[in-house]
């Protein structure tokens, strides 16, 4: 097996440590956190499948090229790349 990317990344390897118990204010972090990923992917021609938590962390399944989401004005591989791009400064800066 090869290594993943370095975009796909558990929630525990990446600087976005939660704990929880029960704290309103963790919950909304958590909320701005994936709002802001659904954000920048709308933004990309993209849409969010999937988002699941649960003791391994936050995961969101998104998709790239797919009508009719995607208006094939760029490459729907350039676009998740650049969504990627977008969410990472956005994400450390909270």
């Amino acid at each position: 097996m090869g290594s993943a990317s370095p975009a796909v990344r558990r929630l525990d390897q990446s600087p976005y440590q939660f704990q929880w118990g029960g704290s309103g204010g963790q919950l909304q972090q958590l909320q701005h956190l994936a709002w802001t990923m659904q954000r920048e992917v709308m933004r990309h021609d993209g849409f969010v499948k999937e988002l699941t938590m649960d003791h391994n962390g936050l995961v969101m399944v998104v998709v790239f090229g797919v009508p009719p989401c995607c208006t094939w004005l760029q490459d729907p591989v350039l676009c998740g790349c650049e969504a990627g791009f977008r969410i990472r400064p956005l994400l450390t800066s909270t």
